[in-house]
């Protein structure tokens, strides 16, 4: 796994990549297009010093290392919310996704859709 790590940009954030199923909204089937476990999801709810989390497709929560150049897991006990914003070309439609999961001792026990806007493209 490579990622890249910003410098001079404010510490506000950190990201975080969903392996396990992400539930889409049930409102728009334009999206379901779209591999959400592809996407790179912000969350102001961890370190917000732009680090890098994974929760894999067992439900584990880890954190990549910069220094070593890999994931360990973590033990996180909390919720985490989750957002982002996609622009997707193709279809020319915007969604604004935004999830909370609940975790301990590092597992996800839970995710559920907090809000999703779909916003078409005006011709």
């Amino acid at each position: 796994m490579e990622f890249e790590k910003e410098e001079n940009t404010p510490q506000m954030f950190d990201r975080i990549k969903i392996e396990s199923e992400i539930p889409y909204p049930a409102e728009d089937e334009s999206i379901q297009k779209i591999n959400l476990n592809e996407i790179i999801f912000y969350t102001e709810s961890l370190e917000k010093q732009l680090s890098y989390y994974v929760v894999n497709k067992e439900n584990q929560l880890s954190k990549f290392l910069f220094d070593k150049g890999k994931l360990e897991e973590t033990n996180h006990t909390g919720f985490i919310i989750f957002y982002v914003f996609i622009q997707e070309k193709e279809l020319g439609n915007n969604y604004w996704l935004e999830y909370e999961s609940a975790f301990i001792d590092g597992k996800m026990l839970k995710i559920k859709l907090l809000f999703s806007k779909t916003v078409s493209k005006i011709s």
